[in-house]
């Protein structure tokens, strides 16, 4: 008498999957240091500006990091 059994395999992601999700994840990261030195560099560039330039900008020195990362991160 001969049986049969249905043993389900689970594979994960096969190499070429783990490879491309390695590239993707290392993407974003570079993509988020970009982004988060173009804040910086924003950041730094109004704080070199005297209050009165800042002022005609409607900016107050203590929302210059806010600025800088709404206009970078779509906040």
């Amino acid at each position: 008498m001969a049986y049969a059994h249905d043993v389900p395999r689970v594979h994960g992601p096969s190499l070429l999957q783990r490879i491309g999700n390695g590239f993707v994840k290392w993407l974003e990261a570079v993509m988020e240091a970009s982004q988060a030195n173009r804040c910086r560099l924003e950041a730094e560039r109004l704080e070199l500006l005297s209050d009165d330039d800042l002022a005609k900008m409607g900016l107050r020195r203590d929302q210059i990091m806010m600025h800088a990362f709404q206009r970078f991160l779509y906040l």
